[in-house]
């Protein structure tokens, strides 16, 4: 309980964290774990639990829809329950589900807390970085990127 009392009486609470996302290092490991560009993108959306154009798994699970994402009245109209209660397009664990859950039941109390967040540009200059082109890693014997 915060001190003094009267701050904890009828209130709520905002919490502020700055978080720092290594990129570079995120597309390494989904360069390690893949084996297409295809699979990169996959790996990554089950992740993130949204396409790169920003389409939700939960809609289009199969392949990435920008045309979906254009659309500012259907790119967020949708719930879990209703589209993907188990987490079989989406994962439990993505992203998206942690921070707006929804209507999901698949996580339990979590289902009650909100995250906002915002984003920010990256990359030299605060320009938001390119993909770069996909480069073959060296494979060991078991398939595993050394």
């Amino acid at each position: 309980m915060p001190s003094p009392d009267v701050l904890g009486r009828n209130g709520t609470y905002a919490a502020v964290r700055k978080v720092h996302t290594n990129v570079a290092a995120w597309r390494q490991y989904l360069r390690a774990n893949t084996s297409s560009a295809e699979e990169e993108a996959l790996l990554a959306a089950k992740m993130v639990g949204r396409w790169p154009s920003g389409a939700p798994l939960t809609l289009t699970p199969e392949h990435d829809d920008p045309e979906l994402a254009a659309d500012p009245h259907r790119v967020n109209n949708f719930l879990y329950r209703e589209n993907d209660d188990r987490g079989y397009r989406c994962p439990a664990g993505a992203h998206i589900r942690r921070t707006n859950p929804r209507d999901s039941t698949i996580i339990g109390d979590a289902r009650m807390h909100r995250l906002i967040r915002r984003g920010t540009t990256y990359g030299p200059g605060g320009r938001r970085c390119r993909p770069r082109p996909r480069r073959s890693l060296p494979r060991g014997p078991s398939g595993t990127a050394v």
